[in-house]
Protein backbone atom coordinates (compact mmCIF):
# COMPACT_ATOMS: atom_id res chain seq x y z
CA UNK A 1 0.00 0.00 0.00
CA UNK A 2 1.10 3.11 -0.71
CA UNK A 3 1.34 6.23 2.06
CA UNK A 4 2.01 9.43 -0.06
CA UNK A 5 -1.04 11.00 1.12
CA UNK A 6 0.18 10.57 5.20
CA UNK A 7 1.35 13.63 6.08
CA UNK A 8 4.57 14.59 7.17
CA UNK A 9 5.02 15.70 10.81
CA UNK A 10 3.29 14.90 13.51
CA UNK A 11 6.11 14.93 16.13
CA UNK A 12 4.27 17.20 18.48
CA UNK A 13 0.42 15.45 18.72
CA UNK A 14 1.42 14.28 21.78
CA UNK A 15 0.71 17.42 23.42
CA UNK A 16 -2.28 18.43 21.82
CA UNK A 17 -5.54 18.39 23.78
CA UNK A 18 -7.62 15.06 22.73
CA UNK A 19 -11.18 16.46 22.36
CA UNK A 20 -11.81 16.51 18.77
CA UNK A 21 -14.10 20.14 19.29
CA UNK A 22 -10.63 21.86 20.87
CA UNK A 23 -8.43 20.67 17.90
CA UNK A 24 -10.98 21.41 15.28
CA UNK A 25 -10.03 25.29 16.81
CA UNK A 26 -6.57 25.13 16.88
CA UNK A 27 -6.77 24.05 12.75
CA UNK A 28 -9.11 26.12 12.16
CA UNK A 29 -6.61 28.99 13.89
CA UNK A 30 -3.82 27.65 12.48
CA UNK A 31 -5.74 27.73 8.88
CA UNK A 32 -6.51 31.52 9.04
CA UNK A 33 -3.10 32.27 10.38
CA UNK A 34 -2.16 30.67 6.85
CA UNK A 35 -4.66 32.19 5.00
CA UNK A 36 -5.98 29.08 3.86
CA UNK A 37 -9.34 29.78 2.78
CA UNK A 38 -10.43 26.15 1.86
CA UNK A 39 -8.50 24.31 4.55
CA UNK A 40 -10.63 26.44 7.05
CA UNK A 41 -14.01 25.24 4.79
CA UNK A 42 -12.81 21.68 5.52
CA UNK A 43 -12.17 22.11 9.73
CA UNK A 44 -15.30 23.94 9.64
CA UNK A 45 -16.98 21.05 7.65
CA UNK A 46 -15.53 18.16 10.03
CA UNK A 47 -17.83 18.98 12.94
CA UNK A 48 -20.89 17.18 11.02
CA UNK A 49 -17.93 14.22 11.19
CA UNK A 50 -17.89 13.00 7.58
CA UNK A 51 -15.37 10.62 7.06
CA UNK A 52 -15.18 11.68 3.28
CA UNK A 53 -14.50 15.71 4.65
CA UNK A 54 -11.32 13.87 7.06
CA UNK A 55 -10.13 12.25 3.83
CA UNK A 56 -9.83 15.49 2.07
CA UNK A 57 -8.71 17.69 4.59
CA UNK A 58 -6.09 14.84 5.10
CA UNK A 59 -5.29 15.04 1.68
CA UNK A 60 -5.16 18.96 1.74
CA UNK A 61 -2.92 19.22 4.67
CA UNK A 62 -0.27 16.92 2.90
CA UNK A 63 -0.23 19.16 -0.15
CA UNK A 64 0.37 22.34 1.61
CA UNK A 65 3.41 20.87 3.50
CA UNK A 66 2.82 22.73 6.47
CA UNK A 67 4.08 20.21 9.72
CA UNK A 68 1.90 22.42 12.46
CA UNK A 69 -1.57 21.99 10.22
CA UNK A 70 0.01 18.53 9.39
CA UNK A 71 0.40 17.48 13.41
CA UNK A 72 -3.26 18.59 14.51
CA UNK A 73 -4.49 16.78 11.32
CA UNK A 74 -3.34 13.56 12.81
CA UNK A 75 -4.33 13.96 16.37
CA UNK A 76 -7.78 14.60 14.91
CA UNK A 77 -7.84 11.60 13.14
CA UNK A 78 -6.86 9.40 16.14
CA UNK A 79 -9.61 11.76 18.50
CA UNK A 80 -12.14 10.82 15.93
CA UNK A 81 -11.20 6.93 16.18
CA UNK A 82 -13.62 7.43 19.83
CA UNK A 83 -16.82 8.97 17.56
CA UNK A 84 -16.25 5.88 14.95
CA UNK A 85 -15.65 8.13 11.93
CA UNK A 86 -12.37 6.10 11.17
CA UNK A 87 -15.17 2.90 11.25
CA UNK A 88 -17.28 4.55 8.94
CA UNK A 89 -14.49 5.41 6.88
CA UNK A 90 -13.15 2.23 5.91
CA UNK A 91 -16.34 1.95 3.42
CA UNK A 92 -17.31 5.09 1.88
CA UNK A 93 -15.70 5.42 -1.60
CA UNK A 94 -11.96 5.79 -1.52
CA UNK A 95 -11.76 5.73 1.74
CA UNK A 96 -9.91 2.33 2.62
CA UNK A 97 -6.35 3.40 1.09
CA UNK A 98 -6.21 6.66 3.26
CA UNK A 99 -8.02 5.24 6.45
CA UNK A 100 -6.04 2.24 6.40
CA UNK A 101 -2.56 5.03 6.54
CA UNK A 102 -3.75 7.10 9.09
CA UNK A 103 -5.37 4.09 11.09
CA UNK A 104 -1.64 2.74 11.32
CA UNK A 105 -0.38 6.04 12.61
CA UNK A 106 -3.25 6.08 15.32
CA UNK A 107 -2.71 2.91 16.36
CA UNK A 108 1.20 2.34 16.23
CA UNK A 109 0.95 5.89 18.94
CA UNK A 110 -1.05 3.40 20.79
CA UNK A 111 -4.54 4.40 20.33
CA UNK A 112 -6.39 0.74 20.92
CA UNK A 113 -9.69 2.38 19.18
CA UNK A 114 -7.45 2.84 16.29
CA UNK A 115 -6.04 -0.62 16.47
CA UNK A 116 -9.10 -1.94 16.61
CA UNK A 117 -10.53 -0.32 13.53
CA UNK A 118 -6.94 -1.18 11.95
CA UNK A 119 -7.80 -5.03 12.84
CA UNK A 120 -10.92 -4.59 11.37
CA UNK A 121 -10.23 -3.25 8.37
CA UNK A 122 -7.52 -5.72 7.68
CA UNK A 123 -10.23 -8.77 8.11
CA UNK A 124 -12.20 -7.27 5.80
CA UNK A 125 -9.46 -7.19 3.30
CA UNK A 126 -8.72 -10.64 3.88
CA UNK A 127 -5.41 -10.09 5.57
CA UNK A 128 -6.21 -12.35 8.98
CA UNK A 129 -2.72 -11.84 10.23
CA UNK A 130 -2.13 -8.60 10.61
CA UNK A 131 -5.98 -8.35 11.62
CA UNK A 132 -4.54 -10.94 14.60
CA UNK A 133 -2.09 -8.96 15.43
CA UNK A 134 -3.86 -5.81 16.22
CA UNK A 135 -6.70 -6.79 17.51
CA UNK A 136 -4.55 -8.63 20.34
CA UNK A 137 -2.72 -5.27 20.89
CA UNK A 138 -6.27 -3.96 21.02
CA UNK A 139 -7.77 -6.19 23.60
CA UNK A 140 -4.47 -6.13 25.42
CA UNK A 141 -5.94 -2.29 26.17
CA UNK A 142 -8.82 -3.62 27.19
CA UNK A 143 -11.01 -2.96 24.24
CA UNK A 144 -14.04 -5.30 24.08
CA UNK A 145 -14.77 -5.09 20.62
CA UNK A 146 -11.38 -6.78 19.86
CA UNK A 147 -11.86 -9.31 21.64
CA UNK A 148 -15.18 -10.00 19.33
CA UNK A 149 -12.96 -9.58 16.63
CA UNK A 150 -10.27 -12.12 17.65
CA UNK A 151 -13.23 -14.88 18.01
CA UNK A 152 -14.97 -14.25 14.47
CA UNK A 153 -11.38 -14.73 13.37
CA UNK A 154 -10.39 -17.45 15.17
CA UNK A 155 -13.36 -19.44 15.05
CA UNK A 156 -12.59 -21.44 12.12
CA UNK A 157 -9.28 -22.69 12.75
CA UNK A 158 -8.59 -22.65 16.62
CA UNK A 159 -12.18 -22.66 17.65
CA UNK A 160 -11.26 -23.30 21.66
CA UNK A 161 -9.88 -19.88 21.63
CA UNK A 162 -11.87 -18.06 19.79
CA UNK A 163 -14.88 -19.07 22.21
CA UNK A 164 -12.49 -17.52 25.01
CA UNK A 165 -12.57 -14.37 23.06
CA UNK A 166 -16.45 -14.22 22.80
CA UNK A 167 -16.60 -14.88 26.51
CA UNK A 168 -14.68 -11.76 27.31
CA UNK A 169 -16.52 -9.76 24.71
CA UNK A 170 -20.05 -11.28 26.41
CA UNK A 171 -18.99 -10.71 30.14
CA UNK A 172 -18.24 -6.91 29.13
CA UNK A 173 -21.82 -6.97 28.05
CA UNK A 174 -21.62 -7.75 24.33
CA UNK A 175 -25.29 -8.71 23.65
CA UNK A 176 -24.36 -9.75 20.07
CA UNK A 177 -21.58 -11.74 21.33
CA UNK A 178 -23.77 -13.37 24.18
CA UNK A 179 -26.09 -14.13 20.95
CA UNK A 180 -23.12 -15.97 19.44
CA UNK A 181 -21.96 -18.30 21.99
CA UNK A 182 -25.29 -19.14 22.25
CA UNK A 183 -25.13 -20.48 18.91
CA UNK A 184 -21.65 -22.00 19.08
CA UNK A 185 -22.78 -23.91 22.40
CA UNK A 186 -26.07 -25.41 20.80
CA UNK A 187 -24.39 -26.62 17.82
CA UNK A 188 -21.49 -28.66 19.97
CA UNK A 189 -24.47 -29.74 21.84
CA UNK A 190 -23.71 -27.92 25.38
CA UNK A 191 -27.54 -26.90 25.57
CA UNK A 192 -27.72 -25.75 29.14
CA UNK A 193 -24.63 -23.30 28.30
CA UNK A 194 -26.49 -22.35 25.16
CA UNK A 195 -29.94 -21.61 27.07
CA UNK A 196 -28.15 -19.84 29.53
CA UNK A 197 -26.23 -17.25 27.13
CA UNK A 198 -29.69 -17.01 24.81
CA UNK A 199 -31.37 -15.66 27.92
CA UNK A 200 -28.67 -13.23 28.63
CA UNK A 201 -28.79 -12.08 24.98
CA UNK A 202 -32.47 -11.67 25.35
CA UNK A 203 -31.95 -9.35 28.33
CA UNK A 204 -29.21 -7.09 26.73
CA UNK A 205 -31.35 -5.46 24.37
CA UNK A 206 -30.65 -4.64 20.87
CA UNK A 207 -29.12 -5.72 18.13
CA UNK A 208 -30.15 -9.46 18.58
CA UNK A 209 -32.34 -10.34 21.56
CA UNK A 210 -35.47 -10.54 19.74
CA UNK A 211 -33.22 -13.16 17.85
CA UNK A 212 -31.78 -14.25 20.81
CA UNK A 213 -35.40 -14.99 22.27
CA UNK A 214 -36.59 -16.53 19.19
CA UNK A 215 -33.53 -18.91 19.59
CA UNK A 216 -33.96 -19.70 22.92
CA UNK A 217 -37.66 -20.96 22.55
CA UNK A 218 -36.57 -23.33 19.85
CA UNK A 219 -34.39 -24.68 21.73
CA UNK A 220 -36.15 -24.76 24.85
CA UNK A 221 -39.21 -26.78 22.79
CA UNK A 222 -36.52 -28.86 21.56
CA UNK A 223 -36.29 -29.28 25.71
CA UNK A 224 -39.26 -30.26 25.92
CA UNK A 225 -39.99 -27.25 28.26
CA UNK A 226 -43.26 -25.95 26.55
CA UNK A 227 -44.11 -23.30 28.78
CA UNK A 228 -41.16 -21.58 28.63
CA UNK A 229 -40.51 -21.57 25.14
CA UNK A 230 -44.08 -20.49 24.28
CA UNK A 231 -43.57 -17.18 26.52
CA UNK A 232 -39.82 -17.18 24.66
CA UNK A 233 -41.58 -17.23 20.87
CA UNK A 234 -44.48 -15.12 21.82
CA UNK A 235 -41.73 -12.34 22.38
CA UNK A 236 -39.96 -13.34 19.47
CA UNK A 237 -43.28 -13.02 17.01
CA UNK A 238 -44.19 -9.28 19.23
CA UNK A 239 -40.37 -8.10 17.75
CA UNK A 240 -41.11 -9.69 14.11
CA UNK A 241 -38.61 -12.10 13.91
CA UNK A 242 -39.31 -14.42 10.84
CA UNK A 243 -40.71 -18.28 11.50
CA UNK A 244 -41.62 -17.54 15.25
CA UNK A 245 -45.07 -18.36 14.25
CA UNK A 246 -44.54 -21.28 12.75
CA UNK A 247 -42.54 -22.37 15.54
CA UNK A 248 -45.64 -21.63 17.62
CA UNK A 249 -47.28 -23.87 16.15
CA UNK A 250 -46.02 -26.54 16.00
CA UNK A 251 -45.31 -26.08 20.03
CA UNK A 252 -48.74 -25.69 20.18
CA UNK A 253 -49.57 -28.79 18.14
CA UNK A 254 -46.90 -30.98 20.27
CA UNK A 255 -49.40 -30.45 23.11
CA UNK A 256 -52.38 -31.32 21.48
CA UNK A 257 -53.83 -27.78 20.88
CA UNK A 258 -54.81 -28.29 17.33
CA UNK A 259 -56.95 -24.93 16.91
CA UNK A 260 -54.19 -22.45 18.76
CA UNK A 261 -51.50 -24.05 16.27
CA UNK A 262 -53.80 -23.59 13.34
CA UNK A 263 -54.35 -20.45 14.20
CA UNK A 264 -50.76 -19.32 14.28
CA UNK A 265 -49.89 -20.89 11.09
CA UNK A 266 -53.11 -18.81 9.80
CA UNK A 267 -52.07 -15.29 10.72
CA UNK A 268 -48.60 -16.57 9.25
CA UNK A 269 -49.98 -17.68 6.07
CA UNK A 270 -51.10 -14.28 5.46
CA UNK A 271 -48.41 -11.82 6.81
CA UNK A 272 -45.55 -13.79 7.56
CA UNK A 273 -42.58 -14.41 5.70
CA UNK A 274 -43.12 -17.74 5.29
CA UNK A 275 -46.25 -18.14 3.76
CA UNK A 276 -45.83 -20.47 1.31
CA UNK A 277 -44.27 -23.04 4.77
CA UNK A 278 -47.55 -21.98 6.51
CA UNK A 279 -50.01 -23.10 3.79
CA UNK A 280 -48.30 -26.62 3.22
CA UNK A 281 -48.91 -27.36 6.92
CA UNK A 282 -52.25 -26.27 7.42
CA UNK A 283 -52.44 -28.38 4.28
CA UNK A 284 -51.33 -31.24 5.59
CA UNK A 285 -53.02 -30.81 8.79
CA UNK A 286 -56.70 -30.26 7.24
CA UNK A 287 -56.06 -33.92 5.03
CA UNK A 288 -54.91 -35.03 8.32
CA UNK A 289 -58.90 -34.11 9.94
CA UNK A 290 -60.84 -35.46 6.52
CA UNK A 291 -61.52 -31.91 5.96
CA UNK A 292 -60.13 -32.39 2.20
CA UNK A 293 -61.76 -29.25 0.75
CA UNK A 294 -59.30 -26.99 2.97
CA UNK A 295 -56.65 -29.12 2.52
CA UNK A 296 -57.04 -28.24 -1.11
CA UNK A 297 -57.51 -25.05 -0.79
CA UNK A 298 -54.17 -24.23 1.41
CA UNK A 299 -52.34 -26.83 -0.97
CA UNK A 300 -53.16 -24.07 -4.03
CA UNK A 301 -51.51 -21.01 -1.44
CA UNK A 302 -48.85 -23.27 -1.25
CA UNK A 303 -47.92 -24.27 -4.22
CA UNK A 304 -47.82 -20.87 -5.33
CA UNK A 305 -44.08 -20.54 -3.16
CA UNK A 306 -42.98 -23.96 -5.57
CA UNK A 307 -40.84 -26.35 -3.92
CA UNK A 308 -38.79 -24.46 -2.69
CA UNK A 309 -40.60 -23.42 0.13
CA UNK A 310 -40.67 -27.26 0.84
CA UNK A 311 -37.27 -26.95 1.66
CA UNK A 312 -37.37 -23.86 3.46
CA UNK A 313 -40.24 -25.73 5.60
CA UNK A 314 -38.00 -28.97 6.17
CA UNK A 315 -35.30 -26.39 7.80
CA UNK A 316 -37.31 -24.99 10.38
CA UNK A 317 -39.32 -28.75 11.38
CA UNK A 318 -35.29 -29.50 11.71
CA UNK A 319 -34.97 -26.99 13.97
CA UNK A 320 -37.50 -27.76 15.89
CA UNK A 321 -36.27 -31.21 16.32
CA UNK A 322 -38.78 -33.08 14.07
CA UNK A 323 -35.63 -34.34 11.70
CA UNK A 324 -37.51 -37.03 9.96
CA UNK A 325 -41.02 -34.99 9.30
CA UNK A 326 -37.85 -32.72 7.80
CA UNK A 327 -36.00 -35.18 5.63
CA UNK A 328 -39.59 -36.25 4.73
CA UNK A 329 -40.17 -32.68 2.86
CA UNK A 330 -37.37 -32.44 1.45
CA UNK A 331 -37.74 -35.78 -0.31
CA UNK A 332 -40.49 -34.14 -1.51
CA UNK A 333 -39.43 -30.95 -2.60
CA UNK A 334 -36.53 -33.14 -4.45
CA UNK A 335 -38.77 -35.20 -6.20
CA UNK A 336 -40.61 -32.94 -7.94
CA UNK A 337 -37.61 -33.05 -10.28
CA UNK A 338 -36.63 -29.34 -10.19
CA UNK A 339 -32.81 -28.82 -10.90
CA UNK A 340 -32.35 -26.05 -8.76
CA UNK A 341 -34.00 -27.19 -5.88
CA UNK A 342 -32.13 -30.40 -5.66
CA UNK A 343 -29.19 -28.00 -6.17
CA UNK A 344 -30.53 -26.33 -3.15
CA UNK A 345 -30.73 -29.35 -1.59
CA UNK A 346 -26.91 -30.72 -2.59
CA UNK A 347 -25.90 -27.26 -0.60
CA UNK A 348 -27.78 -27.55 2.67
CA UNK A 349 -26.64 -30.97 2.95
CA UNK A 350 -22.95 -29.80 1.70
CA UNK A 351 -23.29 -26.83 4.39
CA UNK A 352 -24.26 -29.14 7.25
CA UNK A 353 -20.91 -31.31 6.18
CA UNK A 354 -22.78 -34.12 5.23
CA UNK A 355 -20.99 -35.11 1.79
CA UNK A 356 -22.90 -38.05 1.26
CA UNK A 357 -26.42 -36.47 1.65
CA UNK A 358 -25.17 -33.38 -0.48
CA UNK A 359 -23.29 -36.02 -3.30
CA UNK A 360 -27.04 -37.30 -3.81
CA UNK A 361 -28.70 -34.76 -4.20
CA UNK A 362 -26.23 -32.94 -6.49
CA UNK A 363 -26.56 -36.15 -8.80
CA UNK A 364 -30.04 -36.07 -8.86
CA UNK A 365 -29.98 -32.19 -10.17
CA UNK A 366 -27.25 -33.63 -12.42
CA UNK A 367 -29.75 -36.04 -14.01
CA UNK A 368 -31.80 -33.50 -15.16
CA UNK A 369 -31.12 -32.36 -18.70
CA UNK A 370 -29.25 -29.87 -18.97
CA UNK A 371 -28.13 -29.35 -15.96
CA UNK A 372 -24.32 -28.01 -16.28
CA UNK A 373 -24.01 -25.98 -13.10
CA UNK A 374 -25.61 -29.15 -10.91
CA UNK A 375 -22.69 -31.31 -12.95
CA UNK A 376 -20.30 -28.48 -11.90
CA UNK A 377 -21.22 -28.50 -8.01
CA UNK A 378 -20.79 -32.22 -8.55
CA UNK A 379 -17.53 -32.20 -9.87
CA UNK A 380 -16.69 -29.53 -7.01
CA UNK A 381 -17.54 -31.65 -4.47
CA UNK A 382 -15.96 -34.88 -5.91
CA UNK A 383 -13.09 -32.82 -5.92
CA UNK A 384 -13.10 -31.64 -2.07
CA UNK A 385 -13.36 -35.92 -1.46
CA UNK A 386 -10.08 -36.71 -3.13
CA UNK A 387 -12.06 -37.90 -6.39
CA UNK A 388 -10.09 -36.24 -8.84
CA UNK A 389 -10.74 -38.52 -12.31
CA UNK A 390 -14.28 -38.79 -10.90
CA UNK A 391 -14.96 -35.19 -10.46
CA UNK A 392 -13.45 -34.58 -13.90
CA UNK A 393 -15.72 -36.43 -15.77
CA UNK A 394 -18.65 -34.19 -14.48
CA UNK A 395 -16.54 -31.20 -14.98
CA UNK A 396 -16.22 -32.24 -18.49
CA UNK A 397 -20.18 -32.94 -18.62
CA UNK A 398 -20.84 -29.19 -17.31
CA UNK A 399 -18.38 -27.95 -19.87
CA UNK A 400 -19.73 -29.94 -22.49
CA UNK A 401 -23.59 -28.12 -21.62
CA UNK A 402 -22.20 -25.07 -21.88
CA UNK A 403 -21.22 -24.01 -18.55
CA UNK A 404 -18.50 -21.73 -18.30
CA UNK A 405 -17.78 -22.38 -14.49
CA UNK A 406 -17.31 -26.03 -15.59
CA UNK A 407 -14.58 -25.03 -18.22
CA UNK A 408 -12.96 -23.17 -15.37
CA UNK A 409 -13.17 -26.52 -13.10
CA UNK A 410 -12.32 -28.86 -16.37
CA UNK A 411 -8.95 -26.68 -16.73
CA UNK A 412 -8.07 -26.83 -13.52
CA UNK A 413 -8.91 -30.75 -12.84
CA UNK A 414 -7.04 -31.58 -15.75
CA UNK A 415 -3.69 -29.87 -14.61
CA UNK A 416 -3.86 -31.17 -11.48
CA UNK A 417 -4.15 -34.86 -13.37
CA UNK A 418 -0.64 -33.26 -15.19
CA UNK A 419 -3.45 -33.42 -18.58
CA UNK A 420 -2.13 -29.61 -19.76
CA UNK A 421 -2.27 -30.12 -22.87
CA UNK A 422 -5.85 -31.08 -22.71
CA UNK A 423 -6.63 -28.38 -20.05
CA UNK A 424 -5.17 -25.55 -22.53
CA UNK A 425 -7.67 -26.66 -25.48
CA UNK A 426 -10.52 -26.52 -23.42
CA UNK A 427 -9.69 -23.27 -21.94
CA UNK A 428 -8.71 -21.40 -24.89
CA UNK A 429 -12.28 -21.27 -26.97
CA UNK A 430 -13.32 -19.70 -23.27
CA UNK A 431 -10.90 -17.54 -23.53
CA UNK A 432 -10.96 -16.64 -26.55
CA UNK A 433 -14.91 -15.86 -25.73
CA UNK A 434 -14.06 -13.10 -23.23
CA UNK A 435 -13.82 -15.42 -19.82
CA UNK A 436 -11.35 -13.56 -18.11
CA UNK A 437 -10.42 -15.79 -15.70
CA UNK A 438 -9.76 -18.56 -18.87
CA UNK A 439 -7.24 -16.50 -20.28
CA UNK A 440 -5.21 -16.41 -16.87
CA UNK A 441 -6.04 -20.15 -15.79
CA UNK A 442 -4.27 -20.54 -19.44
CA UNK A 443 -1.85 -17.96 -19.31
CA UNK A 444 -0.75 -19.71 -15.93
CA UNK A 445 -0.29 -23.44 -17.57
CA UNK A 446 1.63 -21.61 -20.59
CA UNK A 447 4.24 -20.11 -18.23
CA UNK A 448 4.68 -23.14 -16.58
CA UNK A 449 5.25 -24.91 -20.02
CA UNK A 450 8.20 -22.27 -21.39
CA UNK A 451 5.51 -20.78 -23.69
CA UNK A 452 6.25 -16.97 -22.57
CA UNK A 453 4.70 -14.92 -25.15
CA UNK A 454 1.52 -16.65 -25.48
CA UNK A 455 1.51 -16.65 -21.40
CA UNK A 456 2.14 -12.55 -21.17
CA UNK A 457 -1.06 -12.09 -24.01
CA UNK A 458 -3.43 -14.33 -21.74
CA UNK A 459 -2.04 -12.38 -18.79
CA UNK A 460 -2.52 -9.26 -20.39
CA UNK A 461 -5.78 -9.60 -21.40
CA UNK A 462 -7.25 -10.84 -17.85
CA UNK A 463 -5.24 -7.97 -16.42
CA UNK A 464 -7.11 -5.46 -18.44
CA UNK A 465 -10.15 -6.50 -16.97
CA UNK A 466 -9.05 -4.77 -13.64
CA UNK A 467 -8.55 -7.41 -11.47
CA UNK A 468 -6.54 -7.28 -8.12
CA UNK A 469 -5.60 -11.10 -8.99
CA UNK A 470 -5.26 -10.84 -12.57
CA UNK A 471 -2.88 -7.56 -12.55
CA UNK A 472 -1.13 -8.75 -9.84
CA UNK A 473 -0.30 -11.96 -11.95
CA UNK A 474 0.91 -9.89 -14.76
CA UNK A 475 2.98 -7.41 -12.47
CA UNK A 476 4.88 -10.78 -10.78
CA UNK A 477 5.31 -12.64 -14.41
CA UNK A 478 7.30 -9.67 -15.29
CA UNK A 479 8.87 -9.60 -12.07
CA UNK A 480 10.35 -12.95 -12.32
CA UNK A 481 11.39 -12.16 -15.73
CA UNK A 482 13.80 -9.59 -14.74
CA UNK A 483 11.31 -6.58 -16.18
CA UNK A 484 10.99 -4.98 -12.93
CA UNK A 485 10.40 -1.67 -14.13
CA UNK A 486 7.14 -3.06 -16.18
CA UNK A 487 5.98 -4.91 -13.31
CA UNK A 488 5.69 -2.74 -10.88
CA UNK A 489 2.96 -0.10 -12.21
CA UNK A 490 0.76 -3.51 -12.47
CA UNK A 491 1.96 -4.91 -8.95
CA UNK A 492 0.55 -1.10 -7.82
CA UNK A 493 -2.21 -1.23 -9.72
CA UNK A 494 -3.35 -4.83 -8.34
CA UNK A 495 -2.73 -3.64 -4.71
CA UNK A 496 -4.69 -0.20 -5.19
CA UNK A 497 -8.00 -2.45 -7.15
CA UNK A 498 -7.80 -4.65 -4.15
CA UNK A 499 -8.96 -1.82 -2.37
CA UNK A 500 -11.50 0.01 -4.43
CA UNK A 501 -14.71 0.16 -2.48
CA UNK A 502 -16.78 -1.20 -5.61
CA UNK A 503 -14.47 -4.22 -5.61
CA UNK A 504 -14.39 -5.22 -2.15
CA UNK A 505 -16.67 -7.34 -0.51
CA UNK A 506 -16.42 -7.79 3.29
CA UNK A 507 -14.01 -10.52 3.96
CA UNK A 508 -13.00 -11.00 0.44
CA UNK A 509 -9.73 -10.84 -0.18
CA UNK A 510 -8.20 -8.90 -2.57
CA UNK A 511 -4.52 -9.65 -4.65
CA UNK A 512 -2.28 -10.86 -1.94
CA UNK A 513 0.86 -11.96 -4.52
CA UNK A 514 1.30 -8.11 -5.35
CA UNK A 515 2.48 -7.39 -1.72
CA UNK A 516 5.17 -9.89 -1.59
CA UNK A 517 5.82 -8.88 -5.46
CA UNK A 518 6.44 -5.37 -4.04
CA UNK A 519 8.22 -6.26 -1.72
CA UNK A 520 10.78 -8.17 -3.72
CA UNK A 521 10.76 -5.57 -6.23
CA UNK A 522 12.22 -2.87 -3.48
CA UNK A 523 14.79 -5.21 -1.92
CA UNK A 524 16.43 -5.81 -5.67
CA UNK A 525 16.64 -1.93 -6.35
CA UNK A 526 18.15 -1.32 -2.95
CA UNK A 527 14.68 0.61 -1.59
CA UNK A 528 14.93 -0.83 1.58
CA UNK A 529 12.55 1.31 3.20
CA UNK A 530 10.38 0.45 0.90
CA UNK A 531 10.99 -3.09 1.10
CA UNK A 532 10.44 -3.23 4.70
CA UNK A 533 6.62 -1.84 4.33
CA UNK A 534 5.74 -3.97 1.46
CA UNK A 535 6.82 -6.95 3.20
CA UNK A 536 4.96 -6.11 6.40
CA UNK A 537 2.15 -5.78 4.34
CA UNK A 538 2.45 -9.33 3.07
CA UNK A 539 2.99 -10.70 6.37
CA UNK A 540 -0.13 -9.08 7.44
CA UNK A 541 -2.09 -10.49 4.59
CA UNK A 542 -0.71 -14.19 5.12
CA UNK A 543 0.76 -14.47 2.29
CA UNK A 544 3.32 -17.68 2.67
CA UNK A 545 6.67 -17.06 3.43
CA UNK A 546 6.43 -13.36 3.99
CA UNK A 547 6.00 -13.48 7.76
CA UNK A 548 9.54 -15.08 7.52
CA UNK A 549 11.10 -12.74 5.27
CA UNK A 550 9.79 -9.73 7.20
CA UNK A 551 11.08 -11.24 10.34
CA UNK A 552 14.61 -11.32 8.72
CA UNK A 553 14.47 -7.82 8.05
CA UNK A 554 12.86 -7.07 12.22
CA UNK A 555 15.91 -9.21 13.02
CA UNK A 556 18.29 -6.38 11.15
CA UNK A 557 16.58 -3.51 12.87
CA UNK A 558 17.15 -5.18 16.22
CA UNK A 559 13.28 -5.88 16.96
CA UNK A 560 14.18 -9.79 17.60
CA UNK A 561 11.28 -10.08 19.72
CA UNK A 562 8.52 -9.12 17.25
CA UNK A 563 10.91 -11.69 14.60
CA UNK A 564 10.50 -14.14 16.55
CA UNK A 565 6.02 -13.54 16.78
CA UNK A 566 6.61 -13.41 12.87
CA UNK A 567 7.90 -17.07 12.71
CA UNK A 568 5.87 -18.86 15.24
CA UNK A 569 2.88 -17.45 12.53
CA UNK A 570 4.26 -18.79 9.65
CA UNK A 571 5.46 -22.31 11.72
CA UNK A 572 1.42 -22.05 12.67
CA UNK A 573 0.52 -21.98 9.58
CA UNK A 574 2.30 -24.47 8.52
CA UNK A 575 4.42 -22.30 6.05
Amino acid sequence: MRHDDTPAGGGGAAALPAAPEELLELLAERFEALGDERGAELAEDLYERSPAVMRELAGHVSGAGDPEAASLVEALWTALADDGVLEAARYEDGGIAGAEAWLRRAAEAGHPPAMSALAGLLFDLGWHPGAELWWRRAAAHGDTGAAGGLGSLLQRERPAEAEEWYRVAADAGSGFHMFVLGNLCRGRGRLDEAEDWYARAAAAGPPRAEDAAYSLGVLLAVRGRADEAREWLCRAVRGGVPDARIHLALLECGRGRAEEAAEWLRREAEEGSSRSAAAHLLAEWSAGAGDTGRADAWRRRADRGGPGEMVRLGVLLDEHGLADEAREWWRRAGGQGDARVRMDLGSLFHGRGLPDEAEHWYRAAAEVDDCGAAAMYLGELLWERGRTGEAADWARRSAEEGQPGGVLLLGRLLAELDRADEAAEWLLPAAEEGVPAAGHLLAGLLAARGADAGAEEWFRRAAETGTPEYLGDLGVFLLERGRAEEAEPWLLRAVDAAQDPDRLGIGEPGDLTALYGLGLLCAGQGRADEAFTWFERAAEAGVPGAADRFAALLDDRGRTAEAAGWRDRDTAAGV
